[in-house]
């Protein structure tokens, strides 16, 4: 997201209707997501929705030489 446009909840709203979507539309009541550790601001999205930890890949990959990790989060919904 650009950064004129951080802080000011779209992020969370685009991934409230998506888990919405998913569960009155298609029955799903599980979703997953995957985040790199230069990435602060989505991981604090996704926890306040209800995401938990599964597990972290330390050295996932690569961006201009630097390593990144990368975690993987859960929601289960009713």
């Amino acid at each position: 997201m650009a950064e004129k446009h951080a802080g000011k909840g779209y992020a969370s709203y685009c991934l409230t209707e998506l888990i919405r979507i998913a569960n009155n539309s298609y029955l799903i009541n599980k979703v997953e997501a995957q985040v790199l550790d230069n990435n602060p601001a989505s991981i604090t999205v996704l926890k306040k929705q209800g995401f938990y930890m599964l597990f972290h890949e330390p050295n996932f990959t690569e961006l201009n030489g630097v390593k990144l990790g990368c975690t993987t989060f859960r929601c289960v919904s009713a």
